[in-house]
């Protein structure tokens, strides 16, 4: 491929993209998994004597644990190996023009994908997390329940699994391995919640938003199709 000269005086552009952005590689993204897996467990020793392991403390506190981890694991690499600001080298930054587009057609893909899988498969099974979470015993696990499932969760997930863990690997390994890699690691996390027919659409959900990722450069576009997803989600459950 070939590249025009710089014009004196000018500065190269900034980095837009994961594979420019971060500044750790795939050694770095695994590494950066078993920190968050010790740091979970960890929490988890910490704060279940304080919540004990059932009702809607428990439940709060361990998600609570579970997203600390990962946000802070995401951000201690970023801030230690890039040299861009943490939050802009994770892809919190604008994303490009068209990203609603891009997005929306993401999801789409993403839609038609999981109705065939349904048609072929059948149905998959997924823990009630609002359940869990006591969506019926008051106004504030309601509450509690609907910000942590809608807004907290895809924020925090899409900084460390796309941000972090696809930035990682998108460092160094072609997109064509760097996303299925990062797309099976989503969906495997999930499956102490879901069957193996959830955790493959969570798969392929997860390679639709390293490719929108890559499309828009920044991990905005992608919270808004988590967030997105998530909602309907949770409304379905509530609601049946």
């Amino acid at each position: 491929m070939s590249t025009s000269p710089e014009i004196a005086g000018n500065e190269p552009p900034a980095p837009t993209g994961p594979r420019l952005a971060s500044g750790w590689g795939p050694g770095d993204a695994l590494l950066g998994l078993l920190y968050a897996f010790g740091a979970f467990l960890i929490g988890g020793i910490l704060i279940y004597p304080i919540t004990g392991t059932d009702g809607l403390d428990a439940q709060l506190g361990g998600q609570a644990v579970l997203e600390i981890a990962l946000v802070s694991v995401a951000f201690g690499f970023a801030r230690a190996k890039s040299p861009l600001p943490p939050w802009e080298a994770l892809g919190l930054r604008a994303p490009k023009r068209g990203w609603i587009g891009v997005a929306a057609a993401g999801y789409a893909i993403y839609f038609v994908f999981v109705i065939a899988v349904v048609e072929i498969l059948g149905s998959p099974e997924q823990t009630d997390v609002a359940d869990q979470l006591g969506f019926d015993q008051s106004v504030f696990a309601a509450i509690a329940a609907a910000a942590l499932i809608v807004f907290i969760v895809p924020f925090c997930e899409e900084l460390f699994f796309r941000g972090f863990f696809y930035g990682g690997m998108r460092r160094r390994l072609p997109f064509a391995l760097a996303a299925p890699i990062s797309a099976v690691l989503f969906g495997a996390v999930h499956l102490g919640e879901a069957n193996l027919i959830a955790g493959l659409q969570l798969a392929f959900l997860g390679l639709v938003l390293a490719t929108v990722y890559e499309r828009t450069g920044s991990l905005w576009s992608n919270i808004a199709i988590h967030a997105v997803n998530n909602a309907l989600a949770f409304t379905l459950l509530v609601s049946t």
